[in-house]
């Protein structure tokens, strides 16, 4: 679920990114991360039922493609699990980001040149 609620915002960041200033971008990235400091000291727990890691990878997605931070909504998700489980589950997470993103940044560029 966390892959695949990253995939719309991807496209939600990308909208962004075409509307925002520089200045608003860097307003967004201090949000962000002041945000996930606040939450994670509130304490507030988030199970990782199927729904919130749906909300914490689209909240990534938009995070993670407009400033380059997209770890901590799913770290806040994750952070009282096993620390098995969190390695496995993070592994898997950003390989398949990476795949997606190789194969989006080849896409883009392939229409872009072509």
């Amino acid at each position: 679920m966390l892959f695949l609620g990253r995939l719309p915002g991807t496209l939600v960041a990308a909208y962004v990114l075409m509307v925002i200033s520089t200045d608003q971008l860097e307003i967004m990235l201090g949000v962000t991360v002041l945000a996930a400091v606040i939450l994670s000291l509130a304490k507030l727990r988030l199970a990782p039922t199927s729904l919130n890691l749906f909300i914490g990878g689209f909240i990534s997605g938009v995070t993670g493609t407009a400033t380059g931070i997209g770890g901590p909504p799913i770290a806040l998700l994750m952070q009282d699990e096993e620390p098995e489980s969190i390695r496995a589950n993070l592994a898997a997470f950003f390989l398949c980001n990476r795949c997606y993103f190789i194969g989006r940044t080849s896409l883009f560029r392939t229409v872009h040149n072509g």
